[in-house]
């Protein structure tokens, strides 16, 4: 809950959708007791059951988003942001590949392996 109440508290116009799904999630947690008590129990049920969808989504970009800052509050930023060089590359299609013998390899592992009915 703490994590959700700063990334509301520190950007609020970024993060609105977190926002929006509190409060559905809120207005729909008031609404399933509120059939509950009207002894409307099973769509109650179904109600408060469908609104924690919502605040499920909310905590999982409130953590989403901390996990992502540069602050030191839950993860850094991309690789090579404090000068360290980050991972290599990955190598493109054809970058040095001989997919002649990679493909008669392939072949003969399938072969091998499953049996001709």
């Amino acid at each position: 809950m703490r994590s959700l109440w700063k990334t509301v508290r520190r950007d609020p116009a970024v993060h609105r959708a977190v926002l929006v799904l509190v409060v559905l999630g809120v207005v729909s947690l008031a609404l399933s007791l509120l059939l509950i008590a009207a002894h409307v129990a099973l769509v109650g049920q179904l109600v408060a059951g469908l609104a924690v969808v919502p605040l499920i989504f909310a905590v999982y970009l409130c953590l989403l988003v901390a996990d992502m800052r540069p602050d030191g509050n839950g993860g850094g930023g991309s690789p090579g942001d404090d000068g360290e060089p980050g991972p290599p590359r990955p190598a493109t299609p054809g970058d040095g590949v001989d997919w002649e013998r990679f493909e008669r390899a392939f072949w003969a592992e399938v072969d091998k392996h499953v049996p001709v009915g």
